[in-house]
């Protein structure tokens, strides 16, 4: 499944990923090649990435474990969809939840 994957990096974890032989390129690159993201935005304003990553329930473990230990604190995972996908999955979800709602 698709997820957004939000990592904010803390004050000292980016202080000692700067520090590192080469700053954040190697990391980064390595992060990009294992989940190879079909986007990645990083913001100007903080340390902080977004990714967008198809990630099964392994794949997100290591994510975890790995950004964790590099950002000082848990990756934010937000299951999303394209827009295109949205109205039949919806549209399969409603009958289904308003079974469990009214019985």
């Amino acid at each position: 499944m698709k997820h957004m994957v939000r990592i904010q990096v803390t004050p000292q974890a980016g202080h000692d990923i700067e520090a590192r032989p080469g700053g954040p390129g190697p990391v980064m690159g390595r992060l990009v090649e294992r989940f190879k993201p079909e986007m990645v935005y990083m913001s100007p304003a903080r340390r902080e990435i977004f990714m967008v990553c198809d990630l099964n329930a392994s794949d997100m473990a290591e994510f975890m474990i790995a950004g964790c230990q590099l950002a000082g604190q848990y990756p934010e995972f937000i299951p999303v969809m394209e827009g295109k996908e949205f109205g039949a999955i919806v549209g399969k979800a409603m009958p289904a939840a308003k079974k469990l709602i009214e019985g």
